[in-house]
């Protein structure tokens, strides 16, 4: 079983808030008409069908969108992003804009990604949160400090590491210079 989204954390973002979520939304997906509506938890994405003979959605890029029956489509550049709003009455939810992201998809990217987000859900657990409400830069450096702190530790240690070694071999340099002045005497 999927693990249930929670809040883990949350950046300030412009005049608005950006959530650190325990993991990524999953969307399984469902058709209606020339939609795919995907949801996981409190998260709506939408695609809606349609060619066009000047572009390709996201560009032509290939990917596959699983479906909740088990199927997958494939799209290739059919499928567009539609905005979950088009289909939020069927949902019967009021769909607001969330900007989130990962701690994990942070560290590695700084950027926050989009989606819709039903209300509702955001209303019952945004006061559950009671941590720190993090300046945008601020978190950044929070969770790459581990990862930095690695780092600095692994370059301290090769040069030291380095050190010993031209230590010693500056004193085994000394004693052929030592040996080569006592032959000469």
């Amino acid at each position: 079983m999927i693990e249930e989204i929670k809040i883990e954390a949350i950046v300030q973002f412009n005049d608005s808030e950006a959530f650190v979520l325990n993991r990524k939304p999953e969307f399984l997906y469902e058709k209606f008409g020339i939609y795919l509506f995907g949801t996981d938890g409190p998260f709506v994405n939408v695609y809606k069908y349609g060619q066009d003979n000047f572009a390709k959605a996201f560009g032509g890029r290939k990917f596959s969108i699983p479906m909740k029956n088990g199927s997958t489509v494939m799209a290739n550049g059919q499928y567009w992003d539609a905005g979950a709003h088009v289909i939020a009455k069927e949902l019967g939810v009021t769909l607001i804009n969330a900007i989130y992201q990962t701690k994990e998809s942070l560290i590695d990217c700084y950027v926050f990604t989009g989606a819709s987000l039903d209300k509702n859900w955001l209303e019952t657990e945004r006061p559950k949160y009671t941590g720190v409400i993090y300046p945008y830069w601020e978190y950044e450096k929070i969770i790459k400090y581990d990862s930095m702190q690695h780092k600095w530790f692994r370059e301290n240690y090769k040069l030291s590491k380095a050190n010993k070694s031209l230590k010693k071999a500056v004193k085994e340099k000394h004693k052929e210079i030592l040996k080569l002045k006592g032959n000469k005497k």
